[in-house]
């Protein structure tokens, strides 16, 4: 018995492992759909792993997204030159936190 004991215990935690990991890949995947703050007038529609277009005054504008930790960069290119954006990030709920304005996820 101490044999199917000792095999319980390891395929069970074989499985807590790799819950663990996809849980760990999924929150790496990024951001998708769009967030819209009332405060700002702008919406963010992330897609795939570091794409973002940004909606603001009317204009379509892309770029790339990086997080890390608590910092967003949005990088925009103008005129052939990539220009960075820098903010603090924050996720809760439905939410993001850009610079202390809130995106919520429509």
């Amino acid at each position: 018995m101490k044999a199917t004991n000792k095999t319980t215990t390891r395929i069970t935690a074989l499985i807590l492992a790799t819950i663990l990991l996809m849980l760990a890949l999924t929150a790496c995947s990024g951001l998708s759909g769009t967030y819209y703050s009332t405060s700002t007038g702008r919406s963010y529609t992330f897609s795939g792993t570091n794409k973002v277009t940004e909606m603001s005054y009317g204009l379509s504008i892309p770029a790339k997204y990086k997080i890390s930790g608590k910092n967003m960069e949005i990088t925009y290119t103008v005129l052939g030159t990539p220009v960075t954006q820098s903010y603090t990030y924050e996720k809760k709920g439905k939410s993001i936190f850009l610079n202390g304005a809130e995106y919520v996820k429509q």
